[in-house]
């Protein structure tokens, strides 16, 4: 995180500016940054702790990268008449 200077890099490259929060005494921090592994620990074990291997992600950024963003379904009723 200190090489990325506590920014997002995705949201670098799309202009925008991620920081993490600040701890406030007696609160509990919001989490806003996450370390994420370019590579995956699981097909890459030796890159584990390389760090270039290794970015600093937003949590929104690093969940759309690893799939667990998912799409609002679509209401079938949304679109019908109403009488």
């Amino acid at each position: 995180m200190e090489r990325d200077h506590y920014e997002c890099q995705h949201c670098k490259k799309e202009g925008k500016v991620t920081v993490d929060s600040i701890k406030t005494p007696g609160e509990r921090k919001e989490v806003k940054l996450n370390v994420d592994h370019i590579y995956p620990i699981e097909k890459y074990p030796k890159l584990a702790l390389v760090l270039d291997n290794l970015q600093t992600l937003c949590v929104y950024h690093h969940n759309v990268k690893e799939g667990r963003i998912f799409k609002p379904k679509k209401n079938k009723w949304a679109e019908d008449e109403w009488w």
